[in-house]
């Protein structure tokens, strides 16, 4: 058997392995939330239903409605991960691209500071932003935990992108600019157009971030603005889970996350990679 043969089989091998680790769980997340609460723990039972969907998707679950179920849960997640992801990077572009492209006085502390607040643990801050919102009547709102989101968020996109804009030469915006255009123009004319596949991938990234957030969302909210991953978690209770429905909405909870993962993965690769080559 030749060498190549086999590194080809090492590394099929491998990528099986790699597949199986990464994916295994969802699948068996997947058949869980197929079965009937009598045949869960059941390995070799085949006997599939719907009927966990069926009851989050139309008839509901005990006292609570799809509604209070999903829908309700599916709207705030909604809300709330597409405001604070789309006001994170809109901030998070004029800041990296300050730090990247202006000198002036403060302009590396002003960054380290962003990074120093992106490694500080999220639940140090936990009790203290529970009193503010207690404080200013904001607990179970929307606001706050978009607020709370895009205060964490902006740190990691900020250096996330600033290695990008370092990467795109500084000479194509002088040339716009000696061409007569001013240097918002040349912003947005040159340099963005350029960093569509990162701004993708920061995009994306925080998405995930706040889609899957837990901590905060089970803290500050109660009903109003209960978001999914809390919606999840309320099938648990002490020694007693309802796993079928908890994983049949749990599916259906990551499904966006997977379909839109799918639709920009050429993005967030291209993205991810678009900083390592430097001029």
């Amino acid at each position: 058997m030749s060498t190549n043969i086999i590194e080809k089989l090492i590394k099929g091998i491998l990528t099986i392995l790699i597949l199986a680790f990464f994916t295994g769980p969802l699948f068996y997340f997947m058949i869980i939330s197929l079965k009937p609460e009598q045949d869960i723990w059941k390995l070799a039972t085949l006997n599939f239903t719907f009927d966990n969907y069926v009851n989050i998707l139309f008839r509901g679950v005990g006292q609570n409605s799809p509604t209070e179920i999903l829908y309700q849960p599916l709207i705030n997640s909604l809300i709330i991960t597409c405001t604070s992801t789309l006001i994170t990077i809109i901030v998070s572009l004029l800041a990296s691209y300050s730090i990247a492209r202006f000198n002036y006085r403060g302009r590396e502390s002003i960054a380290f500071f962003m990074l120093t607040l992106y490694m500080v643990p999220p639940i140090i801050n936990l009790v203290p932003l529970w009193s503010m919102a207690q404080s200013l009547n904001l607990l179970d709102s929307h606001f706050f935990l978009i607020l709370i989101y895009t205060y964490f968020g902006i740190p990691f996109t900020v250096w996330l992108l600033r290695s990008f804009f370092e990467g795109v030469p500084r000479a194509l915006e002088e040339a716009a600019m000696v061409d007569g255009d001013s240097r918002l123009g040349a912003f947005f004319h040159i340099t963005l157009p350029l960093l569509k596949p990162a701004i993708a991938a920061a995009t994306i990234l925080r998405f995930m971030f706040n889609w899957n957030e837990f901590l905060f969302a089970s803290t500050l909210t109660a009903t109003k603005a209960k978001t999914m991953p809390v919606a999840i978690a309320q099938f648990g209770a002490w020694l007693m889970i309802d796993w079928g429905t908890m994983s049949a909405l749990g599916i259906i909870a990551i499904a966006p996350i997977i379909l839109l993962s799918l639709f920009v993965q050429k993005y967030i690769i291209s993205g991810l990679t678009l900083g390592a080559v430097r001029e």
